[in-house]
């Protein structure tokens, strides 16, 4: 059945009515999620679209750091960032993923270069999702920000019927409630 965008809450929770029920949506947590989803598809079909930058980024490092970049150029690459050995010790960064074209590249790296011992172990395609998550996260739209209308519809039609769906963080992104437990607040039935 057919949800209808009802409206707005503290411009961070959207409404929908669908049937009996009524939807509540975080709309910095769905579009987190969105954001999330539509990148991790993109890296599976290898179809992420880069966004050039106007002046590359340089990324000086240490011998260790230098090591460890260049041991998973590929991984990196496959994110959607276009980036090669520049001289000693150093890379350069001249595309990002267009969905994270506002990335702060210095404090990614720093995130990603922190751990760098403890990570030679781990395979790091499987790291950088997550640090991709939480980048994304903090690009993406904040509580207060406005969503065009085929946004909300999306959002919507993203949950159909996973009440479960979560951010990349682990919020949930929905709430339910139903008219009889809305009737009941109200004392309309006990």
């Amino acid at each position: 059945e057919r949800a209808v965008y009802k409206g707005s809450l503290f411009n961070t929770y959207l409404l929908y009515e669908a049937g009996d029920d009524v939807y509540m949506i975080d709309q910095h947590a769905a579009h987190e999620r969105l954001i999330f989803d539509r990148l991790k598809r993109e890296m599976d079909e290898r179809k992420v679209v880069r966004q050039p930058m106007l002046v590359p980024y340089i990324l000086n490092l240490n011998a260790e750091e230098f090591a460890f970049i260049a041991d998973n150029l590929e991984a990196i690459e496959n994110i959607g960032f276009e980036i090669e050995e520049f001289g000693a010790g150093s890379f350069k960064i001249s595309a990002v993923p267009l969905d994270l074209q506002d990335i702060d590249l210095a404090g990614f790296f720093d995130e990603l270069l922190k751990e760098v011992g403890a990570l030679r172990a781990v395979r790091l395609s499987d790291l950088l999702r997550d640090k991709i998550a939480m980048t994304a996260c903090k690009h993406a739209i904040k509580g207060g920000m406005m969503l065009t209308d085929s946004e909300k519809e999306k959002l919507f039609e993203m949950l159909r019927g996973d009440m479960g769906l979560k951010c990349p963080h682990g919020r949930p992104i929905a709430v339910k409630l139903t008219k009889y437990e809305i009737e009941k607040m109200f004392k309309r039935i006990v």
